[in-house]
């Protein structure tokens, strides 16, 4: 395991004033995790203060809490980044409880950011120059995200994955598919760079030529994503004999004393009962986002509101009685105690793909048949102009060599792909129209004689500045101009319509803003003084995203949830 510097990490806390936000929980009993799940609060009234609704806290009868119990961390949320902190307190021998509000751990996804390891060296992912990384996240979100937190995050961002998969036997770090391993069942780590057969996309960006830079720094867990993984961190706590999770149970309130958060109040969400957890070293909250809450998407997200039923709200977690989770709990619970809450408008994870190309530098037209960007785009950025366009609908045009061009055009998260043999034989299932001339292709899409002219103007003109070289219009990248010449011809047309049918997903996958904190993960109070004993991490902390997730590295949230988890279960053993 890579080293690390706790005393680096810790950075000093101050002291912070709040009120006693009392209460008290009830029994949900220690239990073994499961399957996945989650809970959607009922609405509150105003309390007259002036502060939404879903800010409200509702008061807990003190006969309802039928037990208390002591500890030195409790970790609300048991998904990836609580459950990182869960092991680590653990094993800094800190007695820690998890609450979770779902009857297992939770997981979801594959990719991680990863570099700057001997592991991931050997794997072909090269080193990332850190302060380089942290400017060019700090460009994509208009420098409103905390530079310092960003950095400490990519400073253990290797470190903290080498330390995350010790606990699964036998896990390997794959440079290839001949490498896998001979078990299917076993899960395993492969370069992303085995999109492109071992060329590194990093090498094909030069940034006086790309508008948008990407590094290939990126882990993905194979086969089927990193949730056995997470589970045998889980077990590896549980093992120390220092962790007990409450599974089925929900965090409501924070306790504060004097200024200090010192312990929570859950939930046994089944029951109806509560119970009142001490904590002397403090909370951490990783309760995830506010995905499935519509009140916060309205309030934080306008942008999405806005569209909100053209999204599909994927990859929802189910509490224990059926509900999604993600409902900004944290958020809630926080400011509750006195936590600031990030200024919007808040980050979204709210991208998709364009049918079975993915989002690539072929041209594009919009409803009213007309090019309306540069097409060299990364998947967050495309999302969000798609959405801005009339009708919300787009069309995706290439010609027969696209197997060829899209192996060479940027896909949806910033790196390369070949088209599998099994879409080439399959395009007339995916595409929308096809034609032997440009005209038919046109025709044949069904639009009208007004969009049908100006689509045909469209693609003779992006023709012509393929044939010059030059993206006069819109400035695309020499080598991603890629002619409609050679029939037949083709087209996907990607619509809110098309998404809720599955076929090409605008996908709402989680929130990514909350609680103001320091580099610690410490959370700041209104005077952005430091709140002794309260934590966030995972998607319920500010600071790391703005707006619209960018995709500068794939899977740079799941390594931030990790890492943070990773550094903050270990500083609590520091305080």
């Amino acid at each position: 395991m890579g080293s690390l510097s706790r005393r680096s990490f810790l950075l000093g806390a101050g002291v912070a004033g709040a009120g006693m936000i009392g209460g008290g929980l009830a029994a949900c009993a220690p239990a073994s995790p499961s399957a996945n799940a989650a809970h959607a609060p009922e609405g509150l009234a105003e309390s007259g203060n002036g502060e939404p609704a879903f800010l409200q806290i509702a008061p807990i009868d003190e006969a309802a809490i039928t037990e208390t119990i002591d500890a030195d961390v409790v970790v609300i949320g048991m998904g990836l980044a609580g459950t990182a902190a869960f092991r680590a307190a653990a094993e800094e021998g800190l007695t820690v409880v998890g609450v979770e509000k779902t009857e297992g751990v939770c997981g979801r996804s594959s990719d991680f950011a990863y570099f700057n390891t001997e592991k991931a060296r050997e794997i072909g992912i090269k080193d990332v120059d850190v302060p380089e990384l942290v400017n060019e996240l700090m460009r994509e979100m208009n420098h409103r995200a905390d530079a310092r937190i960003l950095t400490t995050w990519a400073r253990h961002a290797g470190e903290a994955l080498d330390w995350y998969v010790e606990p699964y036997e036998g896990f390997m770090f794959v440079s290839g598919w001949d490498t896998a391993p001979t078990d299917e069942a076993q899960v395993f780590g492969i370069n992303g760079d085995y999109y492109v057969g071992g060329t590194p996309p990093y090498d094909m960006y030069d940034p006086k030529r790309d508008h948008e830079r990407t590094y290939s720094a990126t882990l993905e867990f194979n086969p089927d994503g990193h949730l056995p993984v997470l589970q045998a961190n889980y077990e590896t706590a549980v093992k120390s004999g220092n962790a007990t999770a409450y599974f089925g149970c929900a965090g409501r309130q924070l306790m504060v004393e004097n200024g200090r958060v010192i312990g929570a109040i859950i939930e046994d969400m089944k029951e109806g009962t509560y119970r009142k957890v001490h904590a002397s070293k403090g909370v951490i909250l990783a309760t995830g986002g506010y995905s499935f809450n519509d009140d916060m998407i309205g309030h934080y997200l306008p942008w999405v509101a806005g569209e909100l039923s053209a999204y599909k709200r994927a990859h929802a977690h189910l509490d224990v009685k059926g509900n999604p989770v993600d409902q900004g709990e944290g958020i809630v619970m926080g400011h509750g105690a006195g936590a600031k809450i990030e200024g919007g408008p808040h980050c979204a994870l709210a991208h998709s793909i364009l049918g079975s190309l993915g989002v690539n530098a072929h041209l594009q037209l919009n409803a009213e048949g007309e090019r309306y960007i540069n097409e060299d785009l990364t998947i967050d950025h495309f999302s969000v102009a798609v959405m801005n366009q009339p009708k919300n609908t787009i069309y995706q045009i290439f010609d027969a060599t696209y197997a060829d061009t899209a192996a060479r055009a940027q896909s949806g998260i910033g790196t390369f792909h070949q088209v599998p043999e099994k879409t080439i034989e399959s395009i007339d299932e995916w595409t929308a129209a096809k034609g032997e001339t440009v005209e038919e292709l046109v025709a044949n899409l069904g639009v009208s004689d007004k969009v049908a002219s100006k689509m045909v103007a469209s693609i003779a003109r992006y023709n012509e500045l393929c044939e010059k070289g030059v993206d006069e219009d819109f400035g695309k990248c020499p080598d991603r101009l890629f002619p409609v010449s050679t029939p037949p011809f083709y087209a996907v047309r990607f619509s809110p319509e098309e998404a809720a049918e599955g076929r090409a997903a605008l996908r709402m996958l989680t929130t990514m803003s909350g609680l103001v904190t320091d580099p610690n993960a410490n959370c700041l109070d209104e005077n952005d003084d430091p709140i002794p004993g309260l934590y966030a991490v995972g998607n319920v902390q500010g600071g790391r995203f703005v707006i619209s997730y960018p995709c500068t590295v794939a899977g740079a949230s799941h390594s931030m949830a990790l890492t943070y988890g990773y550094l903050t279960g270990k500083h609590m053993a520091e305080l």
